[in-house]
């Protein structure tokens, strides 16, 4: 049995540290989408991180790590969705956070995307916020590539009409 260097658990520190960092509003903004709650998004944002630190080892092989971490967080937040449903409605109203510009651009963003399903936001940040691809987006959103491909720029077009309205 081979015990880990001190050396290499702090790298993987360093790793979890980098994309925590990197990765953390793209995941918070996709659970605020699904779940409409500053909360329940922090929740859900700690819970994807957690298990990727709990299965650090397991993840060294990983490529798509970024699919990997958005997959796990959309899949918590859907799972937190469907215990509200059956338990009470969601809470829409957001609580004000020492990071106010920020609450205010995603209260907007989901104004702007209110009429979207769940799958167009969650294509929508995975793209534009995660930097995943359109074939990584197809696998976490179980359509084809070119499904996404289109459907994406149809979005786009839809939020440049909301933004050109509000503008006036």
């Amino acid at each position: 049995m081979e015990i880990e260097k001190p050396e290499t658990q702090n790298n993987a520190v360093k790793d979890i540290d980098a994309l925590y960092s990197k990765l953390k509003k793209p995941v918070y903004l996709l659970a605020l989408s699904i779940l409409r709650s500053e909360s329940l998004a922090e929740d859900v944002m700690q819970e994807t991180f957690l298990k990727i630190i709990e299965n650090q080892s397991a993840l060294k092989t990983d490529k798509n790590i970024k699919s990997f971490i958005f997959k796990i967080a959309h899949n918590k937040a859907i799972d937190i969705l469907r215990k509200q449903k059956r338990e009470q409605p969601i809470n829409t109203d957001f609580a004000v956070n020492s990071d106010y510009r920020y609450i205010e651009w995603s209260s907007d963003f989901l104004k702007a995307t209110a009429n979207f399903s769940e799958k167009e936001k969650t294509m929508l940040i995975l793209h534009i916020f995660g930097g995943l691809s359109h074939s990584k987006i197809s696998k976490i959103v179980d359509m084809t590539a070119v499904n996404v491909r289109v459907k994406y720029s149809r979005l786009l077009k839809k939020l440049k009409i909301y933004y050109s309205k509000k503008e006036l």
